[in-house]
C-alpha cells in the first residue's frame, strides 16, 4: 500500500470537484476506505463476527490506516490518538 500511495502523490496533484479540501494523499486513503464500505443490518454485521473468518470491514479500514504512519501524517492526527497510536504493528 506505501508503494501506491507513494506512486499516487507523485501521478495525482490534480483536485476533484467538492473535494478541493483534501490532497491526493488523503483521497487516496478516502478510497481506500470507501472500498471497504458495507451497508449492513446490525444482525449480519454480529453473524459476520462470530462466523466469519475474515476481520470486520471497519477493522480492516481502521486498523491498518492506524498502522501506517503516513495517514496520520497527512490528515495531522493527534499522537496517542486511535488513529496515531504510540505504538505500531509493522508487518514488513
Amino acid at each position: 500500500m506505501e508503494i501506491a500511495l507513494e506512486k499516487n502523490s507523485i501521478a495525482s496533484q490534480q483536485k476533484l470537484k467538492g473535494l478541493e479540501e483534501f490532497s491526493a494523499e488523503q483521497l487516496f486513503f478516502i478510497n481506500y476506505a470507501f472500498s471497504w464500505c458495507t451497508n449492513q443490518r446490525p444482525e449480519a454485521a454480529i453473524f459476520g463476527a462470530v462466523y466469519d473468518v475474515h476481520s470486520p470491514p471497519e477493522a480492516r479500514v481502521n486498523v491498518v490506516l492506524a498502522n501506517m504512519p503516513q495517514f496520520s501524517n497527512h490528515f495531522k492526527c493527534q499522537p496517542g490518538t486511535p488513529m496515531n497510536p504510540r505504538k505500531r504493528c509493522q508487518v514488513w
